[in-house]
């Protein structure tokens, strides 16, 4: 094929060659035929073969395309052809491309020390402490170290990873384990850190509960030793308004009533305990038995309202007043009586330097006087 063009061009450029006069008398045919050929761009002159230049090259790779007898060694333009074709080569090593995807799984499990890892999830139910690995922070039960009684941040332990040696308050844990996804919270100077129901939170110590949140509705959420007070908490620290709450009420009581009786709710003044099994309303002063509904028993609290119960044979309603830092408050309390035996000579339950003083001894602005507070 190579050969037949090669004819062609060549008669052509023969067949055309231009004539001239050179000025004495000759035409000239354009020089010499074999010149003519040896300076055509199409090739060498057929007289031999000629070394190929960059123009041959290119000319056969767009004729021919590489030789099929055998691998020519690639200069630059082949390498590019190559790997324009065929793209790197497979054993070619992983260049930054490759690495970034690395890079990011790296940035995600990566930690320096097991310090690094005392805010992660404890997700095994075991003590012991963080280690870290190639492969990130990841925890080992350790029920040797964890148990010297010595806590170890710079060796992986937390209130969450080993709380026998970095004890927290556990006073207001209800007995689960954490198995929640979520980092145990950082909670407040005010705040301690309970488990829940399988998880962190941080609740008032006085309560076991979020600042705010109610305690009880009345005795029957509290345990026996405890009595629901209206304002036994606030809705902050330095908060002056009333959250009601459980607070104990300093009466003997056995731990749980083994009768099936709902733990009744023992009115103004009284308190329901367990004595012998069962619950027994007592006067919240005395700390004794109440008497049937038709009396109030020396000590108690009794409402000013219609058809509150009246005082017990031998007792009589005295004021509500009580010491307020051991001085008597100006003004006298009102909403309630107490009833007692103020005028025997013994301060009594229920009285005291300002409703009694008789009894109890007279304190700096006390009424000075032991009668009903009606008269």
């Amino acid at each position: 094929m190579r050969l037949l063009c090669f004819l062609a061009v060549t008669c052509v450029t023969f067949a055309c060659a231009p004539t001239t006069d050179d000025g004495d008398g000759a035409v000239s045919d354009g020089g010499d035929v074999d010149g003519a050929l040896d300076a055509s761009p199409d090739g060498p002159a057929l007289d031999g073969p000629a070394p190929d230049g960059p123009a041959d090259a290119g000319r056969d790779l767009a004729l021919d395309g590489p030789a099929e007898d055998g691998p020519s060694p690639d200069g630059p333009a082949d390498a590019a052809h190559d790997l324009a074709l065929d793209g790197p080569a497979d054993g070619a090593p992983d260049g930054p491309p490759d690495a970034a995807p690395d890079m990011a799984v790296d940035a995600a499990v990566s930690c320096r020390a097991p310090i690094d890892c005392l805010d992660r999830f404890w997700d095994i139910r075991c003590v012991g402490h963080w280690s870290c690995t190639g492969l990130g922070c990841e925890e080992v039960c350790d029920d040797v170290g964890c148990g010297d009684g010595r806590c170890d941040p710079e060796g992986g332990e937390s209130a969450t990873s080993c709380f026998l040696d970095c004890r927290r308050d556990t006073a207001c844990d209800d007995g689960t384990m954490p198995e929640c996804p979520m980092p145990a919270p950082e909670c407040d100077a005010d705040e301690i850190l309970a488990w829940h129901n399988g998880c962190h939170r941080c609740v008032n110590p006085d309560t076991c509960l979020p600042w705010g949140e109610p305690e009880c509705a009345g005795d029957a959420d509290c345990p026996p030793a405890e009595v629901c007070d209206p304002c036994g908490s606030s809705s902050c620290p330095v908060c002056a308004d009333c959250v009601s709450a459980c607070r104990a009420h300093g009466c003997e009581t056995e731990p749980e009533p083994a009768c099936d009786m709902v733990r009744p709710e023992c009115g103004v003044g009284g308190v329901a305990v367990v004595r012998e099994g069962c619950w027994v309303c007592v006067g919240l002063n005395a700390c004794e038995p109440l008497p049937p509904d038709d009396c109030a028993a020396e000590g108690t609290s009794v409402p000013v309202i219609p058809n509150a119960p009246a005082c017990c044979e031998g007792l009589e309603p005295i004021g509500c007043d009580r010491p307020i830092e051991g001085v008597c408050p100006p003004d006298p309390c009102v909403g309630a009586v107490v009833c007692a035996d103020c005028g025997d000579n013994d301060c009594g339950p229920g009285e005291n330097a300002c409703n009694c003083p008789g009894d109890c001894g007279g304190l700096r602005g006390s009424p000075g006087r032991g009668e009903d507070p009606g008269s």
